[in-house]
Formats: structure tokens, C-alpha cells, sequence
């Protein structure tokens, strides 16, 4: 019963995350900046990676689950715990990977928009208009 609920869990945070990456994807898919088009590209890769891993876990939960009643239940139980400990070191190394990738994107973007803001103070321009009387 426990394994149905996880994998309910998973299956929730699998839809979760397709309607949050698709509503993420609505909002920046006109972008004209070459720094946010690479974070997009690279954010679609980490969101994909992160929902493979998810079905990943899905279907060793699934195994575990249909394997409960035979006789080789201990045979895939210690299959799945050693699955498990080698999906954790995975999982590990996808956040690692993904979140330095990510930072390091997202602070390109940040420094455009600095030497932008840099740019207007040198020419003495002003940002916001003067608003007429």
C-alpha cells in the first residue's frame, strides 16, 4: 500500500512539474536575449533530466510493488535497494551538475542587465522618462 502511495506521489510531482515548466516556458519563449535563450535551453534539459529520474523511481517502485507476491521477492527487494543507493549517487550528481550549470547561466544574464544599466549611466541617460505636467 505504501509503494502505490509513492508512486502516486511521484506520478503528482511528475505532472507538477510538466505544468510548471510549460507555464515557465509560456512566459520566456519570446525572449530575444542570447544569455536567457541558453538559460531556457539548459533549464528544458535540467527540467527533462529531473522528470526522468522521477520515472526512473517510478518504475523501480513499480517492480518492487509486482514483485511483492512471488517468490523472488527478496531477490528484487535487494535489487532495489541497491538500485536505490545508485540512484541517490545520481540523483546527487544531477543536482550538483544542474544547479552550478544553472547559477553560473543565470548570473550571465544578471551581468548583461548590469553592463546595460552601466552603459545608460555613462551616456547620461535616464531610464524612466520624464512623466509631462
Amino acid at each position: 500500500m505504501r509503494v502505490l502511495s509513492e508512486i502516486d506521489k511521484l506520478n503528482d510531482l511528475s505532472k507538477d512539474i510538466s505544468r510548471l515548466y510549460n507555464a515557465y516556458g509560456m512566459l520566456h519563449s519570446q525572449t530575444q536575449n542570447i544569455a536567457e535563450k541558453d538559460f531556457n535551453e539548459f533549464y528544458e534539459i535540467c527540467v527533462k533530466q529531473y522528470k526522468r529520474r522521477i520515472d526512473e523511481m517510478t518504475r523501480m517502485l513499480t517492480t518492487v510493488k509486482n514483485g511483492r507476491d512471488t517468490e523472488e521477492h527478496n531477490k528484487i527487494y535487494q535489487s532495489f535497494r541497491s538500485d536505490l543507493a545508485d540512484f541517490n549517487l545520481k540523483l546527487a550528481d544531477d543536482k550538483e551538475h544542474y544547479t552550478d550549470v544553472l547559477f553560473k547561466k543565470a548570473n550571465s544574464i544578471i551581468q548583461a542587465e548590469e553592463k546595460k544599466l552601466e552603459k545608460l549611466n555613462r551616456e547620461k541617460k535616464k531610464i524612466f522618462p520624464k512623466i509631462p505636467q
